[in-house]
């Protein structure tokens, strides 16, 4: 949900697979980067029954074994889910061999902060919109003062689940799923239907 609606309109482009996997491998190139034989070594393709998540793994940090599962298409949303999880390959397999081994996995904040530094290249970066071949400028008024929705995003989704956590200890007796839609209602902007309001 929060990369198809942080993006305009206009951004959302089908791929080839080929091309968006070239694409990554360009734009990583751009700043000495090798992204590897990803298509090889991951499982990042939408398949009906994977479960609808994407996360970096390291398979054997001596050899610099590294992949990517996901779920998504060849689109823009699934260009901007890989680009986030690249950025945590990147930085995984950049750090230094001469490394003692019990130092050479990041800190959990850090990495956090290169794969969003990558993921939102899609905003800030007119070299990757122009590989794709998306505007460079959105035609939306919006995005003049606000280039990148997703950090607005994520306030609204933080402010959500703090006032959800708030009312839990004000009032444990309550429904929670109730609590839980009617915040998501007021916070993000979505009203679910009631037969997708899963507990």
């Amino acid at each position: 949900m929060f990369g198809r609606i942080a993006m305009p309109d206009e951004w959302h482009k089908t791929f080839d697979k080929d091309s968006m996997i070239q694409t990554l491998d360009d734009f990583f190139a751009e700043g000495g980067f090798s992204i590897g034989a990803l298509n090889e070594q991951s499982d990042i393709w939408y398949e009906k029954n994977k479960i609808n998540q994407a996360f970096f793994f390291c398979a054997d940090a001596t050899t610099k074994d590294y992949r990517i599962y996901s779920n998504v298409n060849p689109d823009t949303y699934g260009l901007k889910v890989l680009l986030h999880e690249l950025g945590h390959l990147i930085h995984f397999k950049y750090v230094s061999n001469e490394t003692p081994y019990l130092l050479k996995e990041p800190s959990n904040i850090i990495t956090e902060a290169v794969a969003a530094y990558f993921d939102s290249k899609i905003y800030y970066s007119s070299s990757l919109r122009s590989m794709i071949g998306i505007s460079s400028e959105p035609s939306l008024p919006y995005y003049d003062d606000f280039i990148n929705p997703a950090r607005l995003y994520r306030l609204r989704n933080l402010s959500r689940n703090i006032m959800f956590e708030k009312s839990v200890f004000e009032n444990p007796e309550q429904d929670f799923t109730r609590l839980w839609w009617n915040l998501t209602q007021k916070y993000m902007l979505y009203n679910a239907k009631p037969k997708n309001r899963l507990p």
